[in-house]
């Protein structure tokens, strides 16, 4: 099944409510956002698909994560820097990515997360490891006060 919550190009919202009409059984969308029903989403899927064009930071694949939820991303911005494939990396990675901004590419990222989700164990690992994952704002200042420290011993 596939859920569809948020907003994007004309074009692709409107083939995404033809294919909501078309197959109402196995598809739903929400243009616009609703971030009670996002919560929904993030706790009851199995993979959260931003296939962003461009993306400076990103919550969702965050978010997602908390909830044992993997991301298949476009690897742009902070869903690079978030969401390592866990193709190159298996004992690190958090998700799956793609690099080209293409259909195709897309495609192969699901056909790849399929794979791994239809291996209990490897999908458990994989899940267990993005609940694990720590984005606090705690965690991120003491790297940067980490960073600061050592930039501090070059002055």
């Amino acid at each position: 099944d596939l859920v569809v919550l948020g907003t994007g190009l004309p074009d692709i919202e409107k083939k995404i409510t033809t294919a909501m009409k078309k197959f109402p059984e196995y598809v739903y969308a929400n243009i616009g956002f609703d971030n009670a029903f996002a919560q929904h989403i993030y706790a009851g899927c199995d993979l959260t698909l931003v296939p962003s064009s461009f993306e400076p930071c990103g919550l969702v694949q965050m978010i997602s994560m908390r909830y044992g939820t993997p991301s298949i991303v476009r690897a742009t911005g902070g869903l690079k820097d978030t969401v390592p494939d866990v193709d190159l990396d298996p004992k690190q990675g958090l998700g799956f990515s793609f690099d080209e901004f293409v259909a195709d590419e897309l495609w192969k990222a699901i056909v790849r997360a399929m794979k791994w989700y239809k291996n209990p164990k490897k999908w458990r690992t994989l899940t267990t490891r993005c609940m694990e994952q720590d984005f606090s704002w705690d965690s991120s200042a003491k790297k940067y006060l980490t960073l600061y420290e050592r930039a501090a011993k070059h002055i």
